[in-house]
């Protein structure tokens, strides 16, 4: 199947990537565009940004087994600053937690309609806001407070919280990095803008 949507790409409206209704196969073909030859598959670029995007992936699972809020967050980073509304949050079981955990908003509240839902989060969350790096930052920060609060001992350690995988221990007030520091973020960060 993934062969037939990479040789038939995605400029038809009938081709296979478009009639499947899988954002991430039509993600995928787009970037392999093989049968537009746009996505220029031997050039150093695309093989940076494929590299990058498999490390990311590969830390959010390796994080996402000592804690799930970890994964959470990493994937938030990740997906956020791409959100063009409030639905794009209610669309995504994650991202909806994260907001929801943020913001300390019941996961019951998922049970009323989706309108009255978008109207809670547009009154305290500005998607906008994600694409600022501090603010994300910040946010994510709320994130990861609350939810070491909510799930104590959630890690395959209790001492494994979220907050000391995001941020360093020795923010913490140790001197032995655990997990994932800011330190290694930033250099991820810097790593995908190519600094």
């Amino acid at each position: 199947m993934m062969r037939k949507v990479l040789e038939q790409g995605v400029d038809s409206s009938r081709d296979l990537a478009n009639t499947l209704n899988n954002a991430n196969i039509l993600a995928f073909a787009k970037a392999f565009d093989y049968a537009g030859g746009a996505a220029q598959v031997g050039s150093a670029d695309f093989a940076k940004t494929v590299t990058d995007r498999y490390v990311e992936q590969a830390m959010q699972g390796d994080q996402g087994d000592q804690n799930p809020g970890v994964q959470l967050a990493l994937y938030f980073r990740q997906r956020a600053p791409q959100l063009t509304s409030i639905y794009g949050v209610l669309a995504d079981k994650s991202l909806l937690k994260v907001v929801q955990t943020a913001l300390d908003i019941p996961a019951a509240s998922s049970r009323q309609p989706v309108d009255t839902q978008a109207r809670l989060l547009k009154a305290r969350v500005n998607i906008v806001d994600f694409k600022d790096a501090k603010k994300l930052d910040a946010f994510i920060a709320r994130f990861a407070a609350m939810y070491d609060t909510q799930n104590p001992g959630a890690g395959s350690n209790v001492d494994a919280s979220a907050n000391a995988l995001l941020y360093s221990a020795s923010f913490l007030g140790s001197d032995q990095p655990v997990g994932v520091d800011m330190s290694l973020l930033l250099r991820r960060q810097n790593a995908a803008r190519g600094f």
